[in-house]
């Protein structure tokens, strides 16, 4: 007799909410409850893009990035221990990096930089403002640095070398000198503002000076909070205005005019920031990591962002000595910021935590994949691709060694989101990617059952390129130590290649009382999305 009348077999979509949980339970999530190289499209689990090498770098690290369109050109700054280059990409080609550091350029592997764009209005010409701050291993570092500057159009130019920026007194007497900072600068034209320890901003105007030679005017300093501020992003609208990020609180610079030319307003809230490049913008509202929150504010307010999905795996797991490394920005395809961060032992950033957005900035959700790179900026309109930069040697391509040229290992840079594979040179490597389903049972739905699940099959509805692995893994009790693997490896076929109607479903016959189903990715051109795929199920014995 079929207990409580229910029916033999049943139908039941294969569907869990999006994201991945890796705080608490398997058991507690319904959620996916595992995955790599996975992202979530209309809610759904679908393969993240390929990479392939653009540049094979130096064998320094890249430690900074800030890109600049130039007519049908990317170019894109480089930064690093070892100073600046600029790496031109033309119609989806990168040309070879065109160094620009000055000869007494102090090295330290300890930098981060700042970039920013400054354009002459009465020539149209772009300048670009860098500045390595070492500040890697201690945000709170009151080491100064100098801000250097050049024209963009000599980009192309190995001979041009970035220039000291200046600051020029109104007394012709004093002589100029190097503007620095500890925390970095923000350009709101016509204006250079530079941050620094003990909440001090300065601000000075541009002097646009003939041979396309620019310094600033003499500095303005104030200080509106007491301890050092560490980032600044310009606020969009109406009135000029610019966000300081100091170590526990939003500083707002609005323009006033007058003798003041600017107001410093504090906002009350506390906050928190562990890393200056953790702070992504998006349509006007800011995203970025705290000690223990993840924190959103549209400039006035300050709210903390709910993550049930990772903190905890987060904030456990961070190598806080370097946690001024991580990076974040947008894929605004996928509606994801991406904040590359690193995990356990790791002085590199290795791993990804990603928010996807696409259902709004009040249902964001979480997931993660590890990723070995240290450094990454979206896409733009000319070349709609993110780059990110490797943070382990690979020997990929020769590199001119005096007379000759040599295998030599280096930090090359890809450009993401291109195929499905990993791409260097003429080799083509697998990038495998898989997800992990909540837990699914018969007594969720039928509380009275306390039943086995007889899981006889699958009628996948995805979208598919090449063979998927199956796997289904069982737990009698959610506090049983291990899970057990159920009938072996199943596979769903290419849909491409199905011929006969037996082909569409996917037959298992197995029996759990706590299911969950992995679906993999594994060879070369395998791709994923997958939809409202359903499984037919039974109901076996009942639970002893």
């Amino acid at each position: 007799m079929n207990p409580n009348n229910a029916p033999t077999h049943f139908i039941k979509p294969i569907i869990s909410k999006p994201g991945i949980q890796r705080d608490g339970t398997i058991f507690d999530s319904d959620c996916y409850t595992d995955g790599l190289w996975v992202r979530f499209f209309r809610n759904r689990p679908k393969k993240i893009g390929g990479y392939q090498v653009l540049s094979p770098g130096t064998t320094a690290k890249v430690q900074g990035m800030y890109n600049v369109p130039i007519d049908d050109n990317i170019i894109y700054y480089i930064g690093r221990s070892t100073g600046i280059s600029s790496l031109n990409v033309y119609q989806g080609s990168a040309y070879p990096e065109m160094d620009h550091t000055i000869s007494e350029f102090p090295n330290n592997n300890k930098y981060l930089w700042v970039f920013d764009t400054v354009i002459k209005p009465s020539a149209n010409v772009a300048y670009l403002l860098n500045q390595p701050i070492p500040s890697a291993e201690n945000l709170n570092s009151n080491s100064l640095s100098s801000i250097y500057w050049m024209d963009t159009a000599d980009s192309n130019d190995t001979t041009k070398k970035v220039n000291v920026l200046l600051e020029k007194f109104s007394d012709s007497q004093v002589e100029p000198v190097p503007v620095q900072s500890s925390g970095g600068f923000v350009v709101l034209p016509p204006f250079l503002f530079t941050y620094s320890n003990n909440g001090i901003i300065g601000f000075a105007e541009f002097n646009f000076e003939s041979n396309n030679v620019i310094s600033v005017k003499e500095i303005d300093y104030s200080a509106p909070v007491n301890r050092k501020i560490v980032a600044a992003r310009v606020l969009g609208g109406g009135t000029p205005s610019i966000l300081f990020w100091s170590l526990d609180q939003l500083v707002r610079a609005v323009f006033v005019g007058g003798n003041a030319v600017f107001a410093y307003i504090p906002n009350k809230t506390r906050i928190s920031i562990i890393a200056q490049n953790s702070i992504v913008e998006k349509d006007g509202k800011f995203f970025w990591i705290g000690d223990g929150e993840f924190y959103i504010s549209n400039g006035e307010s300050v709210s903390i962002l709910p993550n049930v999905y990772n903190k905890d795996f987060f904030f456990t797991n961070l190598n806080r000595k370097v946690a001024n490394k991580i990076v974040g920005f947008v894929q605004p395809l996928w509606s994801e910021i991406w904040w590359q961060v690193p995990l356990g032992d790791s002085t590199e950033n290795n791993h990804v935590i990603i928010l996807n957005y696409e259902n709004g900035f009040n249902n964001c959700y979480f997931y993660d994949t590890p990723l070995d790179r240290t450094f990454g900026i979206s896409s733009n309109v000319l070349f709609p691709y993110p780059v990110m930069a490797d943070s382990k040697l690979k020997t990929i391509a020769l590199v001119n060694q005096g007379e000759q040229q040599a295998l030599v290992p280096t930090y090359p840079i890809w450009q993401h989101e291109f195929g499905v594979d990993e791409i260097v040179n003429s080799q083509v490597n697998a990038v495998e990617s898989y997800f992990t389903t909540r837990v699914i049972t018969i007594f969720e739905d039928n509380p009275g059952l306390d039943n086995y699940i007889q899981l006889l099959g699958f009628e996948p509805d995805i979208q598919q390129v090449g063979d998927l692995i199956l796997i289904i893994s069982n737990k009698t009790y959610a506090a049983y130590p291990t899970e057990e693997q159920l009938g072996g490896t199943f596979i769903i076929p290419d849909p491409n290649i199905i011929t006969k109607l037996p082909q569409a479903k996917t037959d298992c016959m197995v029996l759990g009382r706590q299911i969950r189903v992995t679906v993999k990715a594994t060879g070369k051109g395998v791709n994923y999305y997958f939809c409202k795929t359903e499984a037919k199920m039974g109901i076996g014995p009942r639970n002893q």
